[in-house]
């Protein structure tokens, strides 16, 4: 009986000395695997999938004289691009929002990459 309280303190001593974003990483980690999406740093080239994440940043760039608005999103385990070819901007889409892509996987640089991706914005209480 004394062994389950062990355990319990033990995670505890071990949250309270992790640096915050550890504990962030973990927790959007959980959010993504509750939520059935795959976790980034499991992504292989040519899969059909869902990620879900937070956005860290947003950028609108020129590509060869169509725009693109790019973001990149962080799910605990890793980061991948989401880049909307032909648009200067997505509303909504904007960093600090929850947010869940689908699409096919590439790699652009060696960095997971979606290109016009479904999306849906995500309250955090669906994380």
């Amino acid at each position: 009986m004394g062994e389950p309280k062990q355990n319990f303190l033990v995670k505890v001593i071990e949250n309270l000395t992790q640096p915050d974003n550890q504990l962030v990483a973990q927790e959007l980690s959980k959010a993504a695997t509750a939520s059935g999406s795959t976790l980034i740093q499991d992504l292989k080239r040519g899969q059909l999938i869902q990620v879900s994440g937070v956005i860290n940043s947003a950028t609108t760039r020129p590509e060869k004289s169509v725009p693109a608005y790019e973001i990149e999103i962080f799910d605990g385990s890793g980061i991948i691009n989401a880049i909307w070819l032909g648009r200067s901007v997505v509303r909504g889409v904007i960093p600090g929002k929850y947010i869940a892509v689908e699409g096919r996987i590439t790699f652009l640089s060696a960095r997971p990459t979606i290109y016009n991706p479904y999306y849906t914005l995500l309250s955090r209480e669906n994380d």
